[in-house]
């Protein structure tokens, strides 16, 4: 009989430690493996070539579950709601935890355990994992170990549950009772001003006083949106297995394992407090014909947005998504960007077009009036200025990208960065770049440990644009926003890349092969440093013509601006 540990917080004692998966391993461990090439061995692992047939399995199924769903749900709330409105509610939802549950059942079946094999897990209780809607989402480690814990139920594994572990979803900021109502009040007396055909701007990454200028040249009152409260009801447990009962009578293992545990992760929102969200939304929100929906970021977490955009799409409303980082047009695999095609009447990319939804329009956030190409003075004296820039990446699989998925992918590309420093810090004055303030939404916090104490840190509380040009050279490690915004300021910027991981598409391979020919994308870490060495003058380099010119056409394709948003805009009201 083997001990398999799901976690290694429930490795006690002086047992021997058996991984289900990288993610039971400290980081250090991992490092340490990489670092003398030497595999971690777990039981299960997401091997970069199954990528691809994971991603289309999970489409496959999209398309089976959602029609089941949303039915359901029509038939449950006594409503006959059609498929584009659910789509907009349902959809992010879906995305997340169809992907998520996949993954954590496909780990647990990939390989043939031994039948007396037991699973340590922690004794979760099943109702805590309830949310009330998709804001209160999170993919962390304890989220991985209970339904790791439920797939392999659903195999008959031996279980042994040891510590009890509460935890709580729903403890979000509290509302302030007294501004609720002055928003309220003010909703309930300015809703007339909102008729038809009207415009509205949600969280869309223009600056505020751009939007009051839209506002105003469009003859519009602006509206300011706010999340109201709504009355939350109980969890309703036996409701909950009633409705979702005998859904699924099919052979498919996934669909029954989803289907069983879909009481468990649907949020309240979708079920008891559908009626008082729909209640507040015709109480309080503008509700007309042919309405303009403009967001680039509440299409995903916020249901009190969604079902206000799907409850205007009923009387012909529009819903536009703008892009909101980097990644989108560029890497082979990300499904959120999937789904807002299905979502969205217009995806409005920045730049790029690869779909009938997909619109070539603009970065909002940037403006063409500052798209001048300068060239820097270096000063003489001094060491050259390097900001290395860290992105966060998942440890427990719970999406599938054409980035680092699982922990020991993770820990690699930390492992290049800590190599890259290392080599860089007796030449050159390095800054490391990581946002500090979304430690909490992931699952391992950045161990600063693991970095030369001669390394500085920016905590990314300062805007990008503000810091950016006090460097001689940016570092990313990743085709994202921050390259993006370091090509569009002009700044000497290089990519550090694994291309056995970080895979494009298709329609980016021409960009890849030239940034490649001209430096400024790496697969290898010994490559980089010998460039950054031998090319003391950066900006010398980045500002050749040919360069130049390739620069700027991959900013028009990626990370295009304009002059006037309201113009830009103004071809879809």
């Amino acid at each position: 009989m083997r001990k398999i540990f799901l976690s290694k917080k429930l490795s006690i004692g002086k047992g021997k430690f058996i991984p289900f998966s990288d993610w039971c391993f400290e980081d250090k461990e991992i490092i340490k493996s990489i670092k003398r090439k030497k595999k971690i061995e777990t039981f299960t692992k997401l091997n970069t070539n199954e990528k691809k047939r994971y991603y289309n399995s999970i489409k496959k199924y999209l398309g089976i579950i959602y029609p089941k769903i949303y039915k359901i749900l029509n038939k449950h709330h006594q409503t006959n709601l059609n498929a584009k409105y659910w789509k907009i509610v349902l959809y992010p939802w879906l995305n997340l935890y169809l992907t998520f549950l996949y993954l954590k059942w496909k780990l647990v079946y990939k390989k043939k355990f031994n039948k007396k094999d037991v699973f340590t897990s922690f004794n979760f209780n099943d109702e805590d994992f309830i949310i009330n809607d998709l804001g209160n989402f999170k993919f962390d480690e304890d989220e991985t170990l209970f339904y790791t814990t439920k797939a392999l139920e659903s195999r008959n594994s031996k279980i042994k549950k040891v510590k009890s572990r509460k935890i709580s979803r729903n403890d979000g900021s509290k509302t302030n009772l007294v501004t609720d109502i002055f928003w309220k009040i003010f909703f309930y007396l300015t809703k007339f001003l909102y008729k038809n055909e009207k415009l509205f701007l949600i969280n869309s990454s223009i600056n505020r006083k751009e939007i009051i200028k839209i506002y105003l040249k469009k003859i519009q009152f602006p509206f300011f949106y706010r999340r109201l409260f709504y009355k939350k009801n109980t969890i309703d447990i036996n409701l909950r297995k009633k409705i979702f009962n005998d859904v699924y009578k099919g052979k498919d293992n996934f669909l029954r394992f989803f289907f069983q545990n879909l009481y468990l992760f649907t949020p309240k929102s979708y079920i008891e407090d559908f009626k008082s969200i729909r209640k507040l939304i015709y109480k309080y929100y503008p509700i007309g014909k042919k309405f303009k929906f403009f967001t680039a970021f509440n299409y995903k977490k916020d249901d009190l947005f969604k079902y206000w955009v799907a409850e205007n799409s009923l009387k012909g409303s529009s819903y536009f998504i703008f892009q909101h980082g980097g990644g989108f047009g560029i890497d082979e695999m990300i499904n959120e960007e999937d789904y807002i095609k299905e979502i969205s009447d217009k995806f409005l990319t920045w730049g790029w077009s690869d779909h009938k939804k997909c619109q070539k329009f603009f970065n909002l956030k940037l403006t063409e009036k500052i798209v001048k190409k300068q060239i820097f003075v270096p000063k003489k004296n001094g060491k050259k200025k390097i900001l290395i820039i860290f992105h966060y990446f998942d440890k427990t699989l719970f999406r599938i990208t054409s980035q680092p998925n699982n922990n020991y992918e993770r820990l690699k590309k930390i492992y290049s960065i800590i190599q890259l420093c290392k080599n860089l810090e007796n030449d050159f004055d390095i800054t490391l770049r990581y946002r500090s303030y979304i430690d909490s939404n992931w699952d391992s916090s950045f161990n600063k440990s693991l970095f030369s104490k001669n390394i500085k840190f920016d905590y990314g509380m300062t805007p990008f644009e503000k810091s950016i040009h006090l460097y001689d050279l940016i570092i990313s490690d990743a085709n994202s926003t921050t390259f993006l915004e370091s090509c569009y300021h002009n700044i000497p910027s290089i990519l550090l890349i694994d291309k056995n991981v970080q895979k494009n598409r298709e329609s980016f391979e021409i960009f890849k092969k030239n940034f490649v020919k001209n430096n400024i994308i790496f697969f290898d870490n010994r490559k980089m440093l010998k460039f950054i060495k031998k090319k003391q003058d950066f900006h010398k380099w980045w500002n050749t013509d040919h360069l130049q010119i390739l620069i700027q056409d991959f900013c028009k394709n990626y990370i295009n601006t304009t002059k006037n948003s309201y113009s830009a805009i103004k071809k879809f009201l």
